[in-house]
């Protein structure tokens, strides 16, 4: 690459970055207040949850308004971006979803045992009502609302750079948009896998499927995890060993219908592919994360941190 074309290249992505925390921020400041002086005026005639379902409501609004505005496109081309052939086939899609799925859970539950996230002391199923309030917002609107974002314009305006490195940065950005906690990691592990599928996939809508399937199971082990008998129990040891087997049963099925040779995959051959393009592509990785946004957004989730535990 020329190095005039690779200085361009860079200080686009400190301007993408930039944009992008503008974005973000200025949605989510802009509906949480919003909502506060509702809540004051009417006196409390929001509870939380419905609170919730509003503040993503108007996020998803903002994004739109200011997203057309940042990035010099149109609401509809944000939600649905350029009209693209499908890189695969749906059902080869579905074998895809649902195999990283299976593998991202797995991992989820495989850390519990030593984080000690469910017990059945802590069963407290809510009402009918706050349930449905649940499914609207963290499991429909949410996921919608958050792969618009992070994956329709932090994974796909920044491939052209390169799709490791969308992949990476939109990844660490949607992770410490949850927070600095547990939560983080699971994010991270959400937002690789669905950074994956919307590269292979080459549309949004996976990724939103993906993304609605973990905060829907997310909600159902809280129904669940009472008849676990605590973790480790057989019936964890059980639901783990089912989603590893599905896991596996359903890459299998992905690679057979894409033809791919199983036996020239090399963990170790992959991991040091890996780490030359995350070499190559350190000056890119330094101009966005080094970028006056992603401080300015690194800085608001330490801040928010802070908060939580004072």
């Amino acid at each position: 690459m020329e190095p005039q074309k690779s200085i361009k290249n860079l200080e686009e992505i400190t301007s993408f970055a930039n944009r992008f925390t503008i974005l973000f921020l200025t949605s989510s400041i802009l509906s949480k207040i919003i909502i506060m002086l509702l809540q004051k005026s009417i006196i409390k005639i929001f509870e939380d949850a419905l609170s919730n379902i509003l503040v993503l409501g108007l996020i998803l609004i903002f994004v739109l308004i200011f997203g057309s505005c940042l990035f010099r496109t149109t609401p509809k081309e944000i939600i649905l971006g350029k009209r693209t052939a499908p890189k695969l086939p749906a059902i080869d899609s579905i074998f895809l979803t649902l195999s990283l799925f299976f593998f991202e859970w797995g991992i989820v539950l495989l850390s519990m045992p030593f984080l000690k996230r469910y017990s059945p002391d802590e069963f407290n199923p809510e009402s009918l009502f706050y349930l449905t309030l649940s499914i609207i917002g963290p499991c429909i609107l949410g996921p919608v609302n958050e792969e618009i974002i992070f994956r329709r314009i932090g994974f796909q305006y920044a491939e052209k750079y390169g799709t490791m490195f969308a992949v990476i940065t939109s990844s660490v950005i949607f992770a410490f948009a949850h927070g600095i906690s547990f939560q983080t990691f699971v994010a991270l592990l959400l937002g690789l896998c669905a950074g994956i599928l919307c590269a292979r996939t080459g549309t949004i809508l996976w990724p939103i499927l993906l993304h609605m399937a973990h905060n829907g199971f997310d909600v159902a082990m809280g129904y669940l995890f009472p008849f676990y008998e605590g973790i480790p129990s057989f019936r964890y040891y059980l639901l783990l060993t089912v989603f590893a087997m599905l896991c596996v049963i359903c890459f299998f099925l992905y690679a057979a219908r894409q033809k791919i040779n199983l036996q020239k995959i090399s963990i170790k051959t992959t991991l040091k592919k890996f780490r030359e393009q995350i070499r190559l592509d350190g000056r890119k990785y330094k101009a966005y994360f080094t970028s006056t946004g992603a401080l300015i957004f690194f800085l608001f989730c330490i801040i928010s941190f802070l908060g939580q535990i004072t």
